[in-house]
């Protein structure tokens, strides 16, 4: 059949085929009202070009919250098509393996899809974009932006009528669509339904000849020239006696009394319906209620049938379902909604409730047993595998649907009295909190753990507030958390672990070293027992930074070593780019500045290996510190300048104090003293407000030789013996002894001046 009104479009789309070959990708959104054919429009497409691509699709089903979903079906396809590069990607998205971050997880999508494009051009299209979840949508947007360098063309379909606000907020579509238009990431066609004169040529497509004009003005005036209204209306007419296209004489013997009595779409479908044997009733029934996750055998359970899958056969071909690759839905949207309508409550609960034990016996996803418990009224199964949905969705970096399902959880939860299941959500949403940078929210939900619960997960709440506090440099306060998780820790090593390293990262940056050695020896001691490697590791780095900032250089460098060696061995790579970093400031402050650089550099690698962009912004900026001693204030200048973007994204206060400090070096080098004065005190005073010693005495240690080179020699002691004092307090003997040796160094230069 021709190809009607949506040649226009198709020619787009092969124009940017061409370009897509020449490895010129491109991001195409379809957009238009239910059933007007933009998916008929990508399917013609991949059928004209079979023989240059490899088609992968996904088509979303309203009320699907499964993270990622169609990304996993879209790997699925390719790995089973003998694309190799899928494995890696799927077992992230899937949660089998544990991505460092939520960048690791999209950058090994995209890589692998442009990686299974190399040999043929993919054409990969998501259909129904207004119901895919918020993860999957924002995997999308990740994707286009790598798509123009690639032998992609990734086609998105969307109703704009469903992309309405979503609890007050915009669609998340519309927002994804609005970042990416920014970007020029995108274009679009808008597939509109047909004319009265494309009617007109599609009636006589499917009827084999041409209609009369009465008839093609009451089609049309039904349907608005939908193309799958149409369709449904005309099989309709057919069923009813009303056309009989056999017949060569069939549109002279039309009576147009009864063509202008034709049913509305909903009519028909109604019809449709009533005219089921009880079997298939049952059955279409329950694909109504249970969409994307049916299959025959739960249904048989549910049901007490068997040979289900006959019934659904017929269903299909009575035009009421379809068969997709992954799995079944109805033909048309509107049919969910009458079937719904017209099921009583009392049977949709019944239905509901064996949907859950079935999918519960059969070990099916957490979020579809939750979702039918919950509408059964059985909260106690609900809240339970909500809280597992939640669980499984943030630890896939799903946070918007984790959230959804934590809230469910609490609310179910809380209805049938399951305590243990609102702290578990409890913990999940203060994690999300914590994540999106809503640390008052977190530290809200943490602290309503740590009160009621005296176990594990009151441990876990009173671990996570203590690192909110350290964060904050809320030294004190962090203390008391992390004292507390070690108390109710008990049998749990990998939280003592933490609490202890805690501790030890508390007291350091108190300039307690006794006790930081104390307590990041006891971090150690408890990572071994918890087999923890990245913890392990970490605690290590942290008691080299301890023997170089009580001067025990050569123990520092064989420590830092040992971490290297250590953590490299369990690819644990941003642990080894922060090994890396702190090695270079024990070459950076003993005056080698080319190491330094080199092991700076070696951190930047690493952590860009390990997907960290906090370690590799602190090696940037300490980079930019060891330039700017040198001279190379151009170099020191862009590292910098990298470096305090991101802190100031992130709201890192210490770290851009202590940056202040590199600054007034850097105009310090360019002859610009009045800055550099001031750089350099804003940095003391930030500091100072914040309670960070150490890093106090490093800024007033470098301001005292700033203004020694000036000849500003008694400001220079003045600053100096505040520098003294404060690593004297902290116990940072190297430093002290350097800075012992530059107030001789003045107090001879009077000498000599007086003599």
């Amino acid at each position: 059949m021709e190809f009607i009104g949506r040649k226009e479009h198709l020619e787009k789309l092969r124009r940017l085929f061409s370009s897509v070959k020449e490895g010129v990708g491109a991001t195409v959104f379809i957009y238009g009202e239910a059933g007007v054919g933009k998916y008929a429009l990508v399917e013609k497409l991949a059928e004209e070009l079979k023989d240059e691509i490899v088609f992968v699709s996904h088509r979303f089903v309203e009320d699907s919250a499964k993270p990622y979903g169609g990304f996993i079906e879209i790997l699925e396809k390719l790995g089973e098509g003998g694309c190799a590069h899928s494995e890696k990607a799927l077992n992230f998205l899937k949660g089998k393996d544990r991505a460092k971050n939520i960048e690791e997880i999209f950058d090994t999508v995209a890589s692998s899809l442009k990686k299974c494009a190399e040999e043929k051009v993919l054409l990969i299209a998501f259909d129904n974009m207004h119901w895919a979840d918020r993860e999957s949508i924002q995997l999308f947007k990740h994707v286009a932006k790598h798509v123009p360098d690639s032998r992609i063309l990734l086609i998105g379909t969307y109703v704009m009528e469903k992309l309405a606000p979503i609890d007050g907020e915009d669609h998340p579509l519309m927002v994804a669509m609005g970042e990416m238009m920014a970007e020029n990431l995108f274009t679009t066609i808008h597939v509109e339904p047909f004319t009265p004169q494309e009617t007109e040529m599609y009636i006589e497509a499917l009827l084999g000849s041409p209609p009369p004009k009465p008839f093609v003005f009451a089609v049309y005036s039904a349907t608005k020239g939908n193309p799958l209204f149409i369709k449904e209306m005309l099989e309709d007419l057919k069923k009813r006696g009303v056309i009989n296209p056999s017949d060569p004489e069939w549109a002279k013997k039309i009576d147009l009394k009864k063509v202008s009595m034709i049913p509305t779409v909903a009519e028909t479908l109604k019809q449709k319906l009533n005219d089921l044997a009880p079997e298939e009733r049952n059955v279409i029934e329950l694909i109504a209620l249970m969409g994307a996750n049916f299959s025959d055998k739960i249904a048989e359970k549910v049901l007490g049938m068997e040979n289900v899958f006959n019934t659904v056969i017929s269903l299909i071909e009575k035009r009421l379902v379809d068969k997709n690759d992954g799995g079944y839905a109805l033909h048309h949207t509107l049919l969910g909604e009458i079937i719904l309508q017209e099921m009583s409550e009392e049977r949709k609960k019944a239905l509901n409730e064996k949907i859950a034990h079935a999918l519960s016996e059969a070990g099916g996803d957490p979020f579809f047993v939750a979702k039918h418990a919950h509408e059964a009224s059985m909260w106690e199964v609900a809240s339970e595998n909500f809280v597992r949905a939640a669980e499984d969705a943030y630890a896939k970096y799903a946070y918007e649907t984790a959230l959804k399902m934590a809230l469910l959880a609490v609310e179910d939860s809380e209805k049938c009295g399951k305590n243990d299941v609102v702290i578990r959500a409890k913990i999940i949403l203060g994690k999300i909190y914590q994540a999106k940078g809503d640390w008052d929210r977190a530290i809200e939900t943490f602290s309503e753990v740590a009160a009621i619960d005296t176990g594990e997960l009151g441990a876990e709440a009173s671990l996570l507030l203590g690192h909110i506090a350290r964060n904050r440099s809320q030294w004190d306060e962090a203390a008391i958390w992390y004292s507390k998780a070690v108390s109710l820790a008990g049998e749990k090593p990998h939280i003592s672990a933490e609490a202890n390293r805690g501790l030890g990262k508390i007291w350091w940056r108190k300039g307690d070293m006794d006790k930081a050695l104390f307590y990041t020896k006891r971090a150690i001691e408890k990572a071994r027992e918890a087999g923890d490697p990245r913890i392990l590791g970490a605690s290590m780095i942290d008691a080299a930074n301890i023997y170089h900032d009580t001067g025990q250089r050569d123990k520092a460098i064989e420590q830092y070593q040992k971490a290297i060696d250590y953590l490299s061995k369990h690819g644990v790579w941003d642990e080894v780019a922060r090994a890396y970093n702190n090695m270079g400031e024990v070459y950076k402050e003993h005056g080698d500045l080319e190491k330094a650089v080199w092991c700076y550099n070696r951190s930047i690698e690493n952590a860009e290996k390990g997907k960290n962009e906090r370690t590799r912004a602190y090696a940037m900026g300490n980079a930019g510190e060891c330039y700017a001693r040198m001279g190379n204030i151009e170099k020191a200048v862009e590292y910098c300048d990298t470096a305090r973007a991101f802190f100031e994204k992130i709201g890192e206060k210490y770290v851009l104090a202590s940056m202040e400090m590199v600054y007034g070096m850097i105009y310090d080098k360019k002859g610009e003293w009045k800055k550099a004065k001031e750089k350099f005190e804003k940095s003391i005073k930030e500091l100072e407000e914040l309670g960070i010693k150490y890093d106090m005495g490093l800024a007033l240690h470098e301001y005292g030789r700033a203004l020694m080179r000036r000849g500003e020699k008694n400001r220079a002691e003045e600053v100096l013996r505040k520098a003294l004092a404060v690593f004297r307090e902290v116990k940072a003997d190297f430093h002290a002894s350097v800075v012992e040796k530059e107030l001789r160094s003045l107090e001879n230069d009077r000498d000599t001046e007086v003599s």
